[in-house]
């Protein structure tokens, strides 16, 4: 018995400017420890995903604001 997915051609359809920032956003993003504290809020603290992705934002600023494009 097969478990892979079957080949599935997708397309994807964005604005030529959000796909521009967000290339630079993937290409400079990096957890290191911090996935584990958004995981501990939401497992342990019973924080939704979005509370926990807000937290997480909240406290780290500086990490996140380097994976930005310059403005």
């Amino acid at each position: 018995m097969a478990c892979d997915y079957q080949p599935y051609d997708l397309d994807k359809i964005a604005r030529e400017a959000f796909v521009d920032s967000a290339a630079d956003l993937i290409t400079t993003f990096a957890w290191t420890d911090d996935q584990n504290e958004v995981a501990r809020d939401i497992t342990i603290k019973k924080l939704s995903r979005d509370d926990a992705a807000k937290r997480w934002l909240g406290s780290h600023r500086a990490d996140w604001q380097k994976w930005l494009p310059e403005r």
